[in-house]
């Protein structure tokens, strides 16, 4: 039969070259400025200040597979007394808080003013024309708009990878998984705590040279600490000998290598 006589290879996983992983792509700097700038409402402009300095997955708010993320926000999940803001991680469900930079509650104060009206605390924060909840197709669409005007391709996973690489190197594995929800810290450190092929080669140089100075520095040492003229002995021994006893035991040594015997 087709299939089951069909000669049988092995696995493939033997013959499979290995290929390096990468970093996640995350933006250039200054860019997300330029996207909040070019953004065309304030929902848009508010949503990409949340997306950029949190670091929280864009998520969605759906029927068929319920709500979580930053879309998935209600309006009682921003609280600007507080200055934090509530999402639902994606699979578990579980609430995660998060701390909000200032410069989001003006924005999304311009957004409830000029565009969306004020609702029922349940009722979803962020909607498209007609009321409805905004979806992660419709944010998509509004997202590579932008990132044509500003002559990029850009993505609404690559704010969470360029918050959360920044908080790797400069606060540690420990601060970005909280930040990011992640429930076990070798999630983060997977995804993050990673080196590309270029960075290793620049480490290496630099532990390199740094071996070589290491060397150079100890070498001048030495000499520095020997006395000018001194003589090196070319024999030592492990007891503190006195000069009567090392003169016999060179003679000794002499006469043996003269007539070949071991010493």
């Amino acid at each position: 039969m087709p299939g089951r006589d069909a000669p049988r290879r092995g696995r493939r996983g033997e013959l499979r070259q290995r290929v390096p992983r990468r970093l996640p792509r995350t933006l250039e700097p200054g860019l997300a400025a330029e996207l909040v700038e070019a953004a065309c409402s304030w929902r848009d402009k508010a949503l990409l200040v949340l997306l950029w300095r949190t670091g929280q997955r864009i998520g969605d708010w759906s029927e068929a597979h319920g709500r979580h993320g930053v879309l998935g926000m209600a309006l009682c999940d921003l609280d600007r007394l507080a200055g934090t803001a509530t999402v639902r991680l994606k699979g578990t469900r579980a609430e995660h808080r998060v701390p909000v930079a200032d410069e989001f509650w003006p924005l999304f104060s311009r957004y409830l003013a000029e565009e969306r009206g004020f609702g029922a605390a349940g009722d979803p924060a962020w909607v498209a024309r007609g009321g409805r909840p905004l979806s992660y197709l419709t944010f998509r669409s509004a997202l590579r708009y932008l990132g044509g005007k500003v002559g990029a391709r850009v993505s609404a996973h690559m704010f969470r990878h360029t918050l959360a690489q920044v908080l790797v190197e400069t606060c540690g594995l420990k601060v970005a998984q909280e930040v990011l929800g992640h429930s076990l810290l070798s999630t983060t450190a997977d995804a993050y705590a990673r080196l590309d092929h270029a960075a290793l080669v620049r480490a290496l140089a630099g532990a390199n040279a740094a071996q070589d100075a290491a060397a150079r520095s100890s070498a001048r040492g030495s000499a520095l600490a020997r006395p000018a003229g001194a003589r090196v002995d070319e024999r030592t021994y492990v007891f503190p000998y006195d000069e009567l006893t090392i003169a016999e035991l060179d003679a000794i040594a002499i006469e043996g290598d003269r007539e070949g015997r071991p010493g």
